[in-house]
């Protein structure tokens, strides 16, 4: 099994730390802007990942 921590980050990708601390904001009413400027990272980057987290589930066939 790879070992997460020691992956290569390219920057583009979000990582696990950076998604908890989006839902630890988020569960605090952090705004998309001030979870950008907290992370440094564009605040698109941000919105597309709650946006995903609050898509809901769709049921496969």
């Amino acid at each position: 099994m790879r070992d997460i921590s020691r992956a290569p980050l390219s920057g583009r990708f979000l990582t696990f730390v950076e998604r908890d601390e989006i839902v630890i904001l988020r569960a605090q009413n952090a705004g998309v802007l001030q979870i950008a400027q907290v992370l440094s990272r564009s605040p698109s980057t941000i919105y597309l990942f709650v946006a995903t987290l609050a898509a809901p589930k769709r049921e496969g066939r």
